[in-house]
């Protein structure tokens, strides 16, 4: 079967989806997109739609948003009628029922962004960072009722690089997702590719991320606290607290800084022209800040308006 003979239904929602989409668009035929509903997003709430909503309008492609999947009969018959070849699913926020999965001659292949077994679940990318990992990579699977359990078609690995963030390390990935799907469906549609099993005994899973999860501990490394600004760089961001008020850490560094020793933990201190404060073993260095309902400045300029932020205590 040639590429534009292979009909796909695609389901996702996320930034890491939008090159694979864009692929699968060019190189194959895209029936219908599936996506989250229009939500709320930043500081003003606008309604804001997902990014593959975008790309189906500009390539004049169906798209349809349900609430709910499963025991969505408008949805099933939908797919049914457009009787397709494969589904394609790419960081997509709800659970497949088994009826979408087997609704097709060769299934629902899922985009990974992990090695499976390792970091099954829906916050790969983020947990890496936050665990300090020096690689991680993509997985095509074929989906099943299971979560990330599925046979595997391919794997590559990526290498993470010291001071990547979330949204670094996410276009990367993407962008090695897009090629080895092109390299791997043509494969799997004309059944010249053998699927792997996953070794369960190896697996290990993240969770979903919570706004609460930016909130600091100074009490842990600097490298675990600038782990996770990398993680959650995109959403929701670092926060602490300076006095009653919530103080966002828009951009940090983690260097090295010498005779710091004396400072209490969470203390605000100045050295060298920068801006610190202590953590369990070390210090982070502020760059960017933002305190509540204000805009974000400098830490510099910050201090203009808050004399007394060197030598407080963020907690």
């Amino acid at each position: 079967m040639n590429k534009k003979d292979i009909k796909i239904i695609f389901i996702g929602s996320a930034n890491f989806s939008v090159p694979i989409l864009e692929m699968l668009i060019k190189n194959y035929t895209v029936q219908l997109i599936v996506t989250e509903e229009d939500k709320a997003a930043g500081r003003g709430k606008k309604i804001t739609a997902p990014p593959p909503k975008s790309i189906a309008q500009a390539s004049n492609i169906s798209c349809v948003q349900p609430q709910r999947v499963k025991g969505n009969v408008e949805l099933f018959e939908q797919i049914k009628k457009l009787a397709p070849t494969v589904l394609i699913v790419a960081a997509y926020g709800k659970i497949l029922p088994n009826k979408i999965l087997e609704m097709t001659e060769f299934g629902c292949l899922n985009v990974h962004p992990s090695l499976l077994p390792k970091y099954r679940g829906p916050s790969p990318i983020q947990t890496v960072l936050l665990n300090g990992e020096s690689q991680t990579g993509v997985s095509i699977m074929l989906l099943n009722s299971a979560m990330d359990e599925g046979d595997i078609l391919k794997q590559d690995e990526v290498a993470i690089e010291s001071n990547e963030t979330y949204e670094e390390l996410e276009s990367k990935l993407a962008l090695k997702s897009t090629k080895m799907l092109d390299e791997v469906l043509p494969q799997y549609i004309n059944e010249k590719i053998e699927l792997t099993k996953q070794n369960d005994s190896e697996a290990t899973y993240c969770y979903k991320i919570d706004k609460l999860d930016g909130c600091i501990d100074f009490t842990n490394s600097a490298e675990t606290i600038y782990n996770q600004y990398r993680a959650y760089h995109y959403w929701p961001g670092i926060y602490c607290f300076y006095g009653k008020l919530k103080l966002d850490l828009i951009e940090v560094k983690n260097e090295p800084i010498e005779d710091i020793d004396n400072y209490k933990v969470g203390k605000v201190f100045k050295k060298n022209k920068a801006v610190y404060v202590k953590c369990q073993n070390s210090a982070l260095q502020l760059v960017k800040v933002r305190l509540e309902s204000k805009k974000e400045t400098l830490v510099l300029d910050f201090l203009n308006g808050h004399q007394d932020f060197i030598g407080t205590v963020l907690e």
